[in-house]
């Protein structure tokens, strides 16, 4: 019995969490008082300590861009817009990668990016100069309305308390294209809080039921034209699995 317990773990250990690290440690929050979050939380990305983390990460995987689930997707999805050269910004850029992805792929994009994180901008500048970078909150971007073709909210809102007013952000920048990259999704419960380690660092994390996302897209005039699963993984206290999509939202 012992051996068959230990072969399934093996066997299994790949879904059920992510690679220390980067995430892990899920502890689902209870009853949770969203002043207290924003107090605990708002600031945890500007920690100094995770570009750097992060970045050596990413360039491991910028080789095999194609391989990686969520690279791929971001490229599978501007694809999809049909744009020739379009204005893209993305928001919660950290270091600037997905602007390596893009050229990678062969993507003509005028990408711009943003982040809240002072460090983030000051890499990202550093890794990329030419490219247009800037610090800026997703709760109130510096841009002008329809200032951009596509508006990509990189793997953002999930750590956001206030995440209808950074989608509502995300739309208002938008022009034609919207796309909500790297979401964790629930399907049957509610929205749930997480906290999680990640980049060895206490964080939060939000789960989006999906009905609840869907609805907050369309109250900003988003229709969803495409959505990519690329990963998927369990937390403790959860019966079903939490998946990672990107969605492209079209502005009607």
């Amino acid at each position: 019995m012992k051996t068959i317990k230990n072969i399934a773990k093996k066997i299994l250990s790949p879904f059920l969490r992510r690679p220390k690290g980067v995430s892990h440690g899920y502890r689902i929050i209870e009853n949770p008082d969203r002043d207290a979050l924003r107090e605990r939380y708002n600031a945890v990305w500007q920690d100094i300590s995770i570009p750097q983390k992060q970045l050596e990460i990413t360039e491991k995987q910028l080789p095999g861009f194609h391989n990686t689930g969520p690279m791929k997707a971001a490229v599978d999805l501007l694809r999809k817009t049909g744009l020739a050269h379009p204005g893209v910004l993305e928001i919660g850029c950290s270091t600037g990668y997905y602007y390596d992805v893009f050229k990678k792929a062969g993507l003509d994009v005028a990408y711009e990016g943003c982040d809240y994180s002072e460090e983030f901008i000051k890499v990202a500048r550093q890794k990329h100069p030419g490219v247009q970078f800037k610090v800026s909150n997703a709760l109130a971007l510096d841009y002008r309305d329809s200032q951009f073709d596509i508006a990509i909210s990189g793997c953002c809102i999930l750590h956001i308390i206030d995440y209808p007013k950074a989608i509502a952000e995300t739309a208002r920048v938008a022009k034609t294209w919207t796309v909500f990259h790297r979401t964790p999704v629930v399907h049957m419960r509610q929205t749930t809080y997480a906290k999680k380690i990640g980049y060895d660092i206490e964080m939060l994390e939000i789960l989006f039921n999906e009905e609840e996302l869907f609805g907050l897209f369309a109250k900003n005039g988003l229709a969803v034209h495409s959505v990519n699963t690329h990963g998927q993984f369990f937390v403790p206290g959860i019966a079903e699995p939490v998946f990672m999509k990107s969605y492209l939202c079209k502005k009607i």
